[in-house]
Formats: C-alpha cells, sequence, structure tokens
C-alpha cells in the first residue's frame, strides 16, 4: 500500500466522525516524487513491500483486525481522548 493509498484510507475513516467534516471535505493526498520531498540524495527502495513475518517470527504476534479496522480503532480511541499531549 502506497502513502497515497493509506492517507485515503484514513480520509475515508475520519467520514464516520461529524465533527471532523469540513476537515474531511478539505482532505486532497497530493503525490510528490520522493527526491523533491526529501532531497535529491536521497536513496531508498522504491517499492517496498512492507511485511509482518518478522513480527510474526521473533515476537509470534499476529493481527487481528485487518488494516481499516485498525485505523477505525486508532481513531475511535485517540478522538475520544483529546486530553493528552503528545511529548
Amino acid at each position: 500500500m502506497s502513502v497515497a493509498e493509506l492517507a485515503k484510507l484514513i480520509i475515508t475513516a475520519f467520514k464516520d466522525f461529524p465533527d471532523y467534516a469540513e476537515h474531511v471535505k478539505a482532505a486532497k493526498t497530493v503525490v510528490v516524487p520522493s527526491g523533491k520531498y526529501f532531497g535529491k540524495y536521497y536513496q531508498d527502495i522504491q517499492k517496498r513491500v512492507p511485511s509482518i513475518a518478522n513480527a510474526k517470527a521473533r515476537l509470534g504476534w499476529t493481527p487481528k483486525v485487518n488494516l481499516k479496522k485498525a485505523i477505525k480503532l486508532t481513531l475511535d480511541y485517540h478522538l475520544a481522548h483529546k486530553d493528552y499531549q503528545l511529548e
């Protein structure tokens, strides 16, 4: 999944929260080449394929929900607990 696809999933998830309707309407994704965003000397694998194989093998961890559900649960929690400061 690309960063843009992930952003679109998050924007879509915010539609379930009426207090953020204006933010959803204003949200957009913009494709920016990595060299432009990070600078011409930035080097990274252009086609990374994320894997949880190491987490499964080393920690015995397996996800219990898919990404869409995980985003919803994360938003549910953080939007209900707005009284903390990130450090």
